[in-house]
């Protein structure tokens, strides 16, 4: 069996490998562009791993538990057109917005300072 971790980060629930990329929303509040390409990463918001036939779940967390990852790059997502209308008033109003995303990749997931390998 594959070594997986669910991890909560960027407001989100993500599955995670070692060895994969992902891409997840506003990584830090000061803003992707400070942190810079490969800086390092620990994420402690662990929910759950699976390693061979163990899983070991978290209330909420899992103890002792981390990913280690690294940044690859910042991104946007593709743009979101918002159009509104209201029908026979003559009013139109069209916004855009694109998500500011952080690509990082996982090198490592980690249980009691021991890396989980396959």
């Amino acid at each position: 069996m594959k070594t997986y971790a669910i991890i909560e980060a960027g407001g989100e629930q993500l599955q995670v490998e070692p060895g994969r990329f992902y891409n997840i929303r506003h990584l830090s509040l000061r803003g992707v562009n400070f942190w810079g390409q490969n800086t390092k990463l620990l994420l402690y918001r662990v929910l759950m791993i699976r390693h061979q036939s163990a899983t070991v779940l978290g209330n909420p967390w899992v103890q002792n538990a981390t990913v280690k990852g690294r940044i690859l790059d910042a991104r946007r997502d593709d743009k979101l057109v918002i159009y509104k209308m209201r029908a026979k008033k003559k009013t139109r109003r069209k916004r855009g917005h694109r998500q500011g995303l952080t690509r990082f990749v996982v090198d490592a997931i980690c249980l009691n300072g021991k890396v989980l390998l396959d």
